[in-house]
């Protein structure tokens, strides 16, 4: 049986967390033993009993206490991987099991190069730097295939997340009496939501349409900029058409409302929110920065930063007829089936 680690901050928030929570539900006991380090113990989503469950308990950016501890686990010679997920997560795994000489690491790349926020170059500098034949994962092909240009004798692998297309399916329901628009997503400024709100502006001072916005979210990884969003809600007299709903169990169970899915993140990897919208029979409308592997034709892409181009798609999509809705989710709907789908993995094979 081989004994894996897995290094993440926490286990609350985003789409790293929820794909890991969906691993840990269903990997196979008979092969594999799992012990999940978190950096704080923060969980949101559920984890089966077997778990093991270490906290290192980090209580600052420069905590030493939590470096020895850290150290001290991945020099552990009982596990035969030690699997690093996210940025900041996987220079510290790379600086420790570098110096140790550990070759047994897998390392996560869950977002497009082109991300500010993700520090690619130091990752690579430490990498170079080893040069320990450490295994590389991406979540998504854009990201591999720049990866492979840079690293091109590296063992580097693409992974896309999966979906559940037997839980995130569409349902029949009664018509909105407002045009309703969806937003998922964590609080964080990488999320653009201000762009999100100045296209709301647009539309309302133009009349484009009755509407209402369902903004449902989950970590706040930023509370300054949670209350800047508010304020801009009230001081574009918004505050009547958006609702705030935290940290809903049965996500799913919200995209069939939605007339329209919205994301307009500066980056995303492979946006799980995305995915569930389009496997539920949504429309969506999403950024060039989280359109990152072409997900959606460009028809329902705008500039990341347009707000005055997605108000204008907004109001086009508004104005379809039912009949091309409904074919423009059916399209979405059998995308993700072909190519996102958990249940091709999971069912047997005949």
């Amino acid at each position: 049986m081989k004994h894996i680690l897995i290094i993440i901050p926490t286990l609350s928030g985003g789409g790293a967390e929820r794909q890991l929570s969906l691993f840990l539900q269903h990997f196979d006991r008979t092969k594999i033993k799992i012990t999940l380090a978190l950096y704080q113990h923060e969980i949101l989503y559920s984890i089966p009993e077997d778990i093991i469950v270490i906290n290192l308990n980090r209580k600052s950016k420069y905590d030493l206490f939590f470096f020895f501890r850290l150290i001290k686990l991945i020099n552990q010679k009982k596990y035969h991987i030690i699997n690093s997920k996210l940025s900041g997560v996987n220079e510290h795994v790379m600086l420790i099991a570098g110096f140790l000489r550990k070759k047994n690491v897998i390392l996560e790349i869950r977002s497009s190069i082109e991300n500010k926020t993700i520090n690619i170059q130091k990752t690579l500098k430490i990498y170079r730097f080893f040069k320990q034949p450490w295994q590389f994962i991406c979540n998504t092909k854009k990201a591999t295939d720049a990866l492979k240009k840079i690293l091109p004798n590296a063992p580097i692998e693409f992974i896309g997340n999966g979906i559940d297309t037997q839980k995130f399916a569409p349902i029949t329901l009664s018509m909105n009496p407002q045009f309703t628009i969806g937003y998922i997503g964590r609080i964080d400024r990488d999320k653009n939501i201000e762009t999100l709100l100045k296209a709301l502006k647009i539309v309302q001072d133009k009349n484009y349409l009755p509407f209402k916005v369902m903004f449902i979210f989950g970590a706040i990884n930023d509370n300054v900029y949670l209350q800047e969003i508010k304020q801009t809600i009230i001081e574009y007299q918004l505050d009547k058409k958006v609702e705030f709903i935290s940290q809903v169990t049965n996500i799913e169970q919200y995209y069939p409302i939605f007339d329209l899915y919205l994301l307009t993140s500066h980056h995303e990897g492979t946006p799980n929110t995305l995915l569930e919208a389009m496997s539920s029979g949504c429309v969506a409308l999403v950024s060039e920065g989280a359109n990152s592997d072409n997900f959606l034709h460009q028809d329902f892409t705008f500039e990341t930063t347009n707000a005055q181009v997605l108000a204008q798609k907004i109001n086009w999509i508004a104005s379809l007829e039912e009949n091309e809705i409904q074919e423009i989710k059916q399209y979405n709907r059998n995308y993700i089936k072909q190519n996102y789908s958990l249940i091709q993995y999971t069912t047997p094979k005949n």
